[in-house]
């Protein structure tokens, strides 16, 4: 039987996931833009494999494209 999703998506909040195994994924959520990018570096110098999802705008998510200086 399938979980029910632990999470919710909130209107105007920066969303990524990380995945955590084989067939799992957490997603992690921030208010601002600044505090997502800064979470989601955070998580990738930690080597993890992060997708970067944008903004929640209630129907689908914006934002979506990520530039990160390397």
């Amino acid at each position: 039987m399938r979980r029910k999703k632990s999470y919710k998506l909130l209107t105007d909040y920066y969303f990524f996931s990380i995945k955590t195994g084989a067939q799992g994924s957490m997603m992690v959520s921030r208010k601002t833009r600044d505090e997502a990018l800064y979470a989601f570096q955070s998580y990738i110098k930690q080597r993890k494999d992060c997708d970067w999802l944008g903004r929640w705008n209630g129907k689908a998510f914006e934002d979506t494209e990520l530039a990160l200086a390397q």
